[in-house]
């Protein structure tokens, strides 16, 4: 058994920080002399460049991933009484910004390849109270659109594209985010792009609907202090969080490339044994791998595999043990698991293995031949 000196982190965050350390404190020097720490030249070069990456004409700042999405609704006008269509599994901050609209987020199953909404099922919870869609881009693979957008054009639905865990990743040429009325990312410290704290960003290509989206992440006002024009929220990306995602994004493509390289090694290691790995990303879909989840055969297998890595001092996760329908918001809608079996499985079965892009070879040859081990005592 391995000491926990040795122990493989499921995300190490630390790693990261600690080689970039110079630039960052560099950066947080200039800006403690400065004096500028919100709304200054970092969050709007951030902006600029992130929104180009991911193919839009605006970014706005905000102050997380779950803001983004609720400064998106409600910039698209989501009101209460309002139905939202969600993916059912995903981390809950995709269905709680519905809720926060006073809306109702309405919960369809996933597709059993990537996980992402299942847009045979979309069209079969549009009601005339149906405004708008929310794909999540779950665990980095990218959810193929068109089905969905065509949909959506056919009944006159917003989309708004959850990209909480997808920075960097593409369908062909065209990256994730770039299609939607709206996309919201996060910068929590564990994503592919993470600050040093929390942050988010809502990308557009309407202009009006970014200027109103940063009118209501800054208090509801426009070009004046103390005139609202709106009520609005306290929701802005700060200058040192912006100055380290300014550093950090130059290094996005070489950390995704280093993700999906570890993905491979994964899944031709682990080919023969009784897991289904996580889609290979091909020429066309280019995953992000924020996170790599294999899925067992059942739920007891899942849970011995996590005890047997743990005492072995390997950190593993489950991204998402309780899938929508069956959270207590939900509950007065008395959903059945029955209705939604791909999410059902998936929460019982997947098993989160370590990833991130300063994971060694041998960090993964080790995860790989204790997995392996499991299966051969078993």
């Amino acid at each position: 058994m391995k000491t926990s000196s040795s122990l493989i982190k499921l995300v190490n965050v630390s790693i990261q920080n600690q080689i970039l350390q110079e630039e960052l404190l560099i950066a947080t020097s200039h800006l403690i002399k400065s004096g500028k720490l919100i709304r200054g030249e970092q969050t709007r070069e951030f902006e600029k460049k992130f929104a180009a990456l991911h193919g839009r004409a605006y970014g706005v700042g905000v102050a997380n991933g779950t803001d983004a999405l609720v400064l998106a609704l409600h910039g698209i006008g989501i009101k209460p009484g309002d139905e939202v269509i969600v993916p059912d599994m995903t981390f809950f901050a995709t269905a709680s910004a519905v809720f926060r609209m006073g809306a109702r987020p309405v919960p369809v199953d996933v597709e059993p390849c990537g996980l992402g909404m299942d847009y045979r099922l979309v069209e079969r919870a549009i009601t005339s109270k149906t405004k708008a869609i929310i794909p999540v881009h779950l665990h980095g693979w990218p959810v193929q659109l068109d089905n969905i957008l065509e949909l959506a054009n056919s009944f006159k639905l917003k989309i708004i594209e959850d990209c909480a865990q997808a920075h960097g990743a593409r369908v062909k040429d065209e990256p994730v985010g770039s299609r939607g009325t709206a996309s919201c990312f996060s910068f929590f410290p564990s994503k592919n792009l993470g600050a040093l704290g929390d942050g988010g960003i809502v990308l557009t290509d309407d202009e009006e609907l970014a200027g109103r989206i940063r009118t209501l992440a800054n208090q509801g006002r426009c070009n004046s202090k103390y005139l609202h024009q709106e009520i609005g929220y306290n929701s802005r990306l700060d200058e040192l969080q912006a100055a380290f995602l300014n550093i950090k994004l130059e290094h996005l493509e070489s950390w995704n490339s280093r993700r999906r390289q570890i993905a491979r090694i994964y899944e031709t290691a682990l080919a023969e044994l009784p897991l289904i790995c996580p889609p290979e990303p091909d020429g066309d879909l280019v995953s992000s791998v924020h996170i790599y989840a294999i899925r067992c055969k059942d739920n007891a297998t899942r849970d011995s595999l996590k005890a047997f890595l743990t005492e072995r001092s390997i950190e593993t996760g489950i991204h998402y043990p309780v899938p929508l329908h069956l959270q207590p918001p939900f509950k007065r809608w008395e959903l059945l698991s029955e209705d939604f079996p791909v999410s059902t499985s998936a929460s019982r079965t997947m098993l989160s293995l370590p990833i991130y892009p300063e994971m060694t070879n041998e960090q993964c040859a080790e995860v790989i031949n204790r997995v392996n081990d499991f299966f051969t005592c078993s």
